[in-house]
C-alpha cells in the first residue's frame, strides 16, 4: 500500500511538471535512473524537450526547466549547480539529500518514510494514470534497484521472470555512456506491455 503522504507528494509533483511547457531530464546512468528517464518521457510526451543519462552526477544548466532524476542534490555539486543555473528546477529521488531548494521534489526521505520506494517507481506512483503498460518497467526499476517486497507486490503483483530479465539489461547498458533514453525500450527487446 502507498502511504498517503507519498501519493499526495506524488500527485503535486505530477500536477508541477504537467504545468511545464517544457523540461530538459537529466538522469542517473545506472538501471533506475535509465528507467525513471524512460518513463518520465512517456509520462510528460511533448513536455520532455530533451533528455540524457549522465555519469557522476554531472548535470548542466539549461534554458528551460530541469528535471533531476535519481541525482543526489548535494550543496556545491554539478547537480545542484545546474539547479542554480536553471529557471526552475524538479527532482525526484530516493537518496537521503538536503540543502538545495527545487521548485518540487518528491523523495521519501524528504517526507519521512522509508526509503523502500526507489526512482522508477516514485515515477510510476506519480503517473500511474499515464504509464499502466510501463508498469513492467517500474517493477523491473524495483528489482535492479534491490527494493523489490511486499510494497511492491501490492503496486505490480508478484515478482515475474519478465521483471528480472529487464532488470539485468538495464543494469548492463550503463556501460553504454551515450545511452539514447527514447530508444531504451527498443533496446530492451520487450513488448511495449507485459500484462
Amino acid at each position: 500500500m502507498v502511504p498517503v503522504k507519498l501519493e499526495g507528494a506524488a500527485r503535486r509533483f505530477a500536477e508541477a511538471l504537467l504545468a511545464e511547457e517544457a523540461l530538459h531530464i537529466e538522469a542517473d546512468a545506472d538501471a533506475d535512473g535509465i528507467a525513471s528517464a524512460v518513463l518520465l518521457r512517456a509520462a510528460l510526451g511533448d513536455r520532455v524537450e530533451s533528455a540524457e543519462t549522465i555519469l557522476r552526477e554531472w548535470a548542466h544548466p539549461t534554458g528551460v526547466p530541469i528535471l533531476l532524476a535519481d541525482l543526489a542534490l548535494f550543496p556545491n555539486t554539478p547537480a545542484e549547480r545546474a539547479v542554480r543555473g536553471s529557471p526552475r528546477a524538479y527532482a525526484v529521488d530516493h537518496h537521503p539529500w538536503q540543502g538545495v531548494a527545487v521548485d518540487a521534489a518528491l523523495n521519501p526521505y524528504l517526507l519521512g518514510l522509508p526509503q523502500i520506494w526507489n526512482t522508477g517507481v516514485l515515477v510510476y506512483i506519480a503517473f500511474q494514470d499515464r504509464l499502466e503498460n510501463l508498469s513492467w518497467l517500474a517493477a523491473a526499476s524495483a528489482v535492479a534497484d534491490h527494493t523489490w517486497g511486499p510494497h511492491m507486490e501490492d503496486l505490480f503483483g508478484p515478482l515475474r521472470p519478465e521483471y528480472e530479465r529487464v532488470a539485468h539489461i538495464l543494469g548492463a547498458l550503463p556501460l553504454h555512456p551515450d545511452v539514447d533514453v527514447r530508444r531504451i525500450p527498443e533496446m530492451l527487446g520487450v513488448p511495449t506491455s507485459m500484462h
